[in-house]
């Protein structure tokens, strides 16, 4: 459907810098909701920092780390293997189109990987798909459109300001927990929406295009 592309690549220095990432710093709100014995799809998992705490957290669960080919997955991979976890598995594949089953995971997490994506209410209609009903959608990504810098200059304001090619500059860079069927009936509570760009997706359309699937996010 879509050819799969990272925007920044995988050298050394992207790599290194998304190393310092953790369940702690980068996924704190998921982790209260996190529970023995849970399935977890991690997808975007780089060089497997996040991974890996997501895994030693449920360390009585399963964690699928998900990449867009075997040579980032090899990352991952050696990060898990790097500090002897044995409850990680591992599959390549687009976020658009997963190779996946249905309802087949507890919680479905991405970090930062919405933003670089073509599509990515698609990308969330598949993360809905592959979590059961009643589990967890989680997503942390980046509102472009909120981010400033000193000093100011009216030349990067209408650069940055500009969507790109292949996303939308609407992505709240504040962290949210969907839950997929099973939420408390009603509308959102004040900063609550249905996903992480409600100007794109309100509750009705989010509902419907995810197969009937009811889908609120909480910004804590």
């Amino acid at each position: 459907m879509f050819a799969p592309r990272y925007t920044h690549g995988h050298s050394e220095t992207v790599v290194g810098s998304h190393r310092t990432r953790t369940a702690g710093n980068s996924a704190a709100y998921l982790l209260p909701l996190l529970q023995p014995g849970m399935r977890l799809l991690d997808i975007g998992s780089g060089p497997g920092s996040i991974t890996a705490d997501l895994a030693a957290i449920l360390s009585e669960g399963t964690v699928t780390a998900v990449e867009i080919n075997e040579d980032v997955i090899a990352l991952t991979r050696a990060e898990i293997e790097r500090r002897g976890l044995a409850n990680v598995d591992y599959a390549v594949g687009d976020i658009h189109a997963l190779d996946l089953p249905d309802d087949a995971f507890d919680v479905v997490h991405a970090h930062q990987v919405l933003q670089h994506v073509a599509d990515p209410v698609q990308a969330l209609r598949e993360m809905v798909r592959v979590c059961r009903p009643g589990g967890i959608v989680a997503v942390r990504d980046a509102d472009y459109a909120g981010f400033v810098w000193y000093p100011e200059s009216d030349g990067l304001t209408r650069s940055w300001a500009r969507p790109s090619p292949r996303s939308s500059s609407g992505w709240s860079s504040r962290s949210s927990a969907a839950r997929v069927r099973g939420s408390p009936p009603g509308p959102p509570t004040p900063g609550s929406s249905c996903c992480s760009a409600p100007s794109r997706c309100s509750a009705r359309s989010c509902r419907s295009r995810a197969s009937s699937r009811s889908v609120w996010s909480r910004f804590p």
